[in-house]
C-alpha cells in the first residue's frame, strides 16, 4: 500500500488528558489524503526529550471549519515567519487538487505533547498562517511520484529561542546521505509497524492511534533499495531511509528528516510517501530531497515571496509497475482527529522587559527601545510604566548659611510616545526624554499586562549625559 504522511486526526478529552485517535477514513474517492502519501507517525523512536527538535512543528489542516476534525502533518521550522511541510498535506488529492486557504491552517511550534495545545507551556506558540501555502511547481498528486512533494507556509513571525523554538539550516545543494547513515526523524504519526497493502493484505485500515507525546527516532538509516519503486521513485529530487522496524508512517506526514553535517543538524528532507511502513527493507520510505536543486531553489524564492505555484494536474499517466512492486497500490487511509473546543486560554505569567538600545544625545536627551515579552497565552501590555533618576553634582546649604558641593537627585516619569508594534509577541516601545541634567542617568521600567499582572522585578539601565 502507497502511504501518504499526511493523516487526518481525532482530538479528544478524555478523563482530563488529551488523546489522538485515528479513525477509519472516508472511501478512496471522498478522502482528501489519496494520492500517495507520506509516513504517519515514528515507527521505532521514544518520547522527544525537551531540546531534542526544536525546529518541529505540528500542522493541522481543517477542511471544514464547523467540525473538530483535522488532518495532522508535521514541519520544519524554516525562519521566524516560514514552516516547510509537504505539499500532499495541504493539497486536495483529486482534481482540481486545490491549495489549502490559510485561515483553515493552524500552526504550533515548541510543542511537545497534543494534549497541551489548550495551555500552550512555553516555548510553545500558535502560529496564524497569513497567506496561501506555496506549492512546489514540481508538484503533482497524479503524477508517477511524489516529486516535489514541498510546500511552505508563511506564519505569523514566531519567537526563536535557543534550546526553544529554533530554525533549522538546509543541508546543502546537491547534498545526498551515505547510505547506512542515520538520520533523525520525528513526529506524531502511528508507531507501530504496518506491511503495504497487495493481494494478500485486505485491511489497510489503519487501526492505530496517535501519539500524545512527539516521538523521534535517531535511527532511521539512509537506503538505497528505493529502486524496487521502479519509475515510483526519482533519484534527482528523493532520498530513502527506514527499514524493517525504523520509519515514518500515516500522521508524519511533512515532517523533518535530519543530519548532522559538519557538526550542525542539518534538515535533509520532508516526510513524503512509501509502502506500508516499518514492515519490509525493500520498502524505506521516500522522502522529498531539500538539497535537490529545484527543491533548494523553490524553498529560496518562498521564503523570498516570488514562488509560484504548482499547476493543477487533471490527468494521470498511465500506470508502470515492475515484479517488485506490490500488485495492488492503494493509499493509506489517514487518521481523523476530532478536538472538542480548546478551553479558553488564560494569561498567567507576569511581563518581562528589557532595553534594547539608549542613546543619549548631547543636548541631553535620551532615547529607549524597550521590547517587553509576555509568555503565551498572552493578553496583551496594558501600560509600561518608566521612569528616569537623574543623580548630578550641586550645591547644597549647610549649617551657618554655608554653601558647599553635594551630591542631588532627580526623578522624572517617561512616557512611550506611540503605541507598541508587536512582532512575535515581543511588544516594543520607543520612549525618549526632554532635556535631562547633566549626570547619571537611571532609567527603570516596569510592564503590566492585561491581565493585571505586573513585572515582578523593574528592568533597569543607567547612561551618562555630559
Amino acid at each position: 500500500m502507497m502511504r501518504r504522511v499526511r493523516r487526518s486526526v481525532l482530538l479528544a478529552l478524555v478523563a482530563l488528558c488529551a488523546a489522538l485517535f485515528a479513525l477509519p477514513a472516508a472511501t478512496n474517492a471522498a478522502a482528501k489524503e489519496q494520492p500517495p502519501k507520506a509516513h504517519a507517525s515514528v515507527v521505532g523512536g521514544t518520547a522527544a526529550g525537551a531540546t531534542d527538535v526544536p525546529w518541529q512543528a505540528l500542522v493541522l489542516i481543517w477542511p471544514d471549519p464547523n467540525s473538530n476534525s483535522a488532518y495532522l502533518c508535521g514541519g520544519s521550522i524554516l525562519d521566524a515567519t516560514h514552516v516547510l511541510t509537504a505539499a500532499h498535506c495541504v493539497t486536495d488529492e483529486s482534481p482540481p487538487y486545490a491549495v489549502a486557504r490559510a485561515e483553515t491552517i493552524d500552526v504550533y511550534v515548541g510543542l511537545k505533547s497534543l494534549s497541551a495545545r489548550g495551555t500552550l507551556p512555553a516555548p510553545a506558540q500558535l502560529l496564524s498562517v497569513t497567506q496561501t501555502p506555496a506549492v512546489d511547481p514540481d508538484w503533482g498528486p497524479a503524477s508517477i511520484n511524489l516529486r516535489g512533494d514541498a510546500a511552505v507556509l508563511t506564519v505569523d513571525p514566531m519567537t526563536l529561542t535557543p534550546g526553544g523554538v529554533e530554525a533549522i539550516p538546509l543541508a546543502p545543494v546537491g547534498f545526498t546521505p551515505v547510505t547506512g547513515s542515520n538520520l533523525l526523524l520525528s513526529g506524531w504519526g502511528t508507531t507501530r509497524a504496518r506491511p503495504a497493502c497487495d493481494s494478500t493484505v485486505t485491511d489497510c485500515t489503519n487501526h492505530d492511534t496517535t501519539p500524545n507525546q512527539l516521538q523521534v527516532n535517531g535511527h532511521v538509516p539512509a537506503s538505497s533499495v528505493c529502486a524496487n519503486y521502479g519509475r515510483k521513485f526519482d533519484a534527482s529530487t528523493q532520498v530513502c531511509a527506514g527499514d524493517a522496524g525504523n520509519d515514518a508512517c500515516q500522521g508524519d506526514s511533512g515532517g523533518p528528516l535530519t543530519q548532522q553535517i559538519g557538526g550542525t543538524w542539518s534538515l535533509v528532507g520532508i516526510v513524503s510517501w512509501g509502502y506500508g511502513c516499518a514492515s519490509s527493507a525493500a520498502y524505506p520510505g521516500v522522502y522529498t530531497r531539500v538539497a535537490a536543486a529545484p527543491v533548494a531553489s523553490f524553498i529560496a524564492a518562498a521564503q523570498a515571496g516570488t514562488a509560484t505555484n504548482a499547476q493543477p494536474v487533471t490527468t494521470s499517466p498511465a500506470p508502470t509497475q515492475t515484479s517488485s512492486t506490490p500488485a495492488q497500490q492503494t493509499v493509506t487511509p489517514t487518521t481523523t482527529v476530532t478536538a472538542p473546543p480548546l478551553p479558553p486560554a488564560v494569561d498567567t505569567a507576569a511581563p518581562t522587559s528589557r532595553v534594547a538600545d539608549a542613546h543619549c544625545s548631547r543636548r541631553g536627551v535620551c532615547t529607549l527601545t524597550v521590547q517587553v515579552w509576555d509568555a503565551a497565552p498572552s493578553s496583551g501590555i496594558k501600560r509600561l510604566t518608566a521612569s528616569v533618576r537623574t543623580t548630578y553634582r550641586g550645591t547644597c546649604k549647610a549649617p551657618g548659611g554655608r554653601r558647599i558641593k553635594c551630591t542631588k537627585n532627580r526623578t522624572a516619569r517617561l512616557y512611550p510616545g506611540v503605541a507598541p508594534s508587536s512582532t512575535g509577541g515581543v511588544f516594543t516601545y520607543k520612549i525618549s526624554t526632554g532635556v535631562l541634567h547633566k549626570g547619571r542617568q537611571t532609567f527603570t521600567i516596569v510592564a503590566t499586562d492585561r491581565a493585571g499582572h505586573r513585572q515582578a522585578r523593574p528592568t533597569t539601565v543607567v547612561k551618562t549625559t555630559r
